[in-house]
Formats: structure tokens, C-alpha cells, sequence
């Protein structure tokens, strides 16, 4: 799974991004998902907070729940 931003006003596709990716990346590198955020949350230092990343996806329902 792959999570992305998009630049204000542009638009691309799934299948854009993995045609890009193809020559660039190995086969089995190449994410099978993307979802698309308006921004990604970061720190007040401009990392990305990937704890709130993992809550937007579970929000969503695209987090994979482990069984305990």
C-alpha cells in the first residue's frame, strides 16, 4: 500500500503511478493499493506523524487488524 499527496490542483491515477513506478521499482515492490490523503500529518520539525497516518487508514477501514 502506498499513501499519497497529490500537488494542489493536479490528478492522477492508480494505474498512472504504477506505470511510472514500473521501470523504476521490482515487480514485487510495486504497491497493489494507493490511498489518497489531502495532506499528510506531520510534526511541528515537518516529519510525517505515521501514527496518525495509521489511524486515518483504520478510520477508513484499509488498516489490516492483527488477531491477538
Amino acid at each position: 500500500m502506498a499513501v499519497c499527496v497529490c500537488l494542489p490542483g493536479a490528478a492522477v491515477s492508480p494505474e498512472a503511478l504504477t506505470a511510472m513506478l514500473e521501470g523504476k521499482l521490482a515487480r514485487y515492490k510495486l504497491p497493489h493499493r494507493y490511498v489518497f490523503l489531502e495532506e499528510m500529518p506531520r510534526t511541528g520539525y515537518g516529519k510525517v506523524t505515521k501514527k496518525l497516518v495509521r489511524d486515518e487508514l483504520k478510520a477508513r477501514g484499509l488498516w489490516p487488524e492483527t488477531g491477538a
